[in-house]
């Protein structure tokens, strides 16, 4: 977001633009001044916009950077996925595998007859 005197700055500077421009149309540089002031409008107004869009940019960008990130990864993953299935397979049995327990995993065992 913006400093207060970046946007004082660029703020000004479109003031005096403006005042530049009347002033070439023949006004004097005080009456330039004014008038620029006032086709501006209400500076408190036009600042408080300002600082409203900024926040919203910068919230969106924000938004953008994360899902370009995560979309990044996903292309990473699945491209490592695919050159190396060996790798990933073996780790993806392993993983349920261990997510049952062994007696689930296997046939019934017959009780053991112990003879005396």
């Amino acid at each position: 977001m913006r400093s207060s005197s970046d946007l004082d700055d660029e703020l000004g500077f479109h003031l005096e633009m403006r005042a530049a421009d009347l002033a070439r149309e023949g006004l004097s540089p005080a009456e330039a001044r004014r008038r620029a002031l006032d086709l501006f409008g209400d500076i408190e107004r036009v600042r408080a916009s300002c600082r409203v869009i900024d926040r919203r940019s910068e919230k969106q960008m924000t938004r953008t950077a994360y899902f370009t990130d995560l979309r990044q990864d996903l292309v990473y993953a699945a491209r490592q996925l695919v050159s190396n299935p060996g790798f990933s397979m073996p780790k993806a049995s392993r993983a349920r595998a261990s997510a049952f327990p062994r007696s689930v995993t296997e046939a019934p065992r017959a009780p053991a007859v112990r003879s005396t």
